[in-house]
């Protein structure tokens, strides 16, 4: 598990649970449910769901809409072996998002 908070928002990152936000301009906690895949290996699934949550919010997207496009990364990144190999690159997990709009 991670958590990160910043400016009156934390994260809490629970594995194949999901994700838990909360935001001072969020009247409520929100659960957001992690991407159902068979992991393999969780070794840089924590470093790529993070790096990825920081593009996407550098990107102007909703908080709620950056912890998807990471939790997405993070549900590619466990289906693979490997640190480095197993990160997934922007176009896999735009497309891997559009399979499940």
């Amino acid at each position: 598990r991670q958590m990160c908070i910043r400016d009156r928002t934390a994260i809490i990152t629970l594995g194949e649970a999901g994700s838990v936000v909360a935001a001072g301009e969020m009247p409520e906690v929100v659960h957001i449910p992690a991407f159902p895949v068979e992991a393999v290996d969780t070794t840089a699934a924590g470093d790529t769901y993070c790096g990825c949550l920081v593009v996407a919010l550098a990107e102007g997207k909703l908080l709620v809409d950056a912890v998807r496009f990471a939790s997405a990364a993070g549900a590619l990144c466990v289906q693979r072996m490997g640190a480095q190999p197993s990160i997934p690159w922007r176009e896999e997990i735009d497309a891997f998002l559009n399979e499940r709009e």
